[in-house]
């Protein structure tokens, strides 16, 4: 609005921004089954779990993480949830094209969409 575009431009980048979101959360919430506490300088599933389970049951019982962190990992969970990331990244970055290309920023917001896909952390 405040650079005078007209209101599809608006909606496109509205949109845009909502998809760039959706994505770097699920990649986000993906990377804590995948990636360890070392790389994502935060707890990942298995300390998420963990805490949990002392929580709900006041004990911890490490079998049952490991046990309820190799379900999540042997389901198609984390496939469908890459899938679900791409859709977004990709909604993203289709978005970003129909944007105005004056300099080099709608290639930069492709880019960032497209860079979820590969984070680690």
């Amino acid at each position: 609005m405040l650079a005078g575009c007209d209101e599809r431009l608006q909606k496109d980048a509205s949109e845009y921004r909502r998809h760039l979101g959706l994505a770097f959360q699920v990649v986000d919430d993906m990377l804590d089954y995948v990636a360890t506490s070392e790389i994502l300088g935060k707890p990942a599933a298995a300390d998420k779990l963990l805490t949990w389970v002392s929580n709900l049951s006041g004990i911890v019982c490490h079998g049952d993480v490991k046990k309820a962190l190799k379900i999540v990992i042997g389901s198609r969970g984390l496939e469908q949830t890459k899938e679900l990331a791409k859709e977004h990244c990709y909604a993203a970055a289709s978005l970003a094209e129909k944007l105005p290309s004056k300099d080099s920023s709608r290639d930069c917001l492709i880019d960032y969409a497209l860079a979820q896909l590969s984070r680690d952390k």
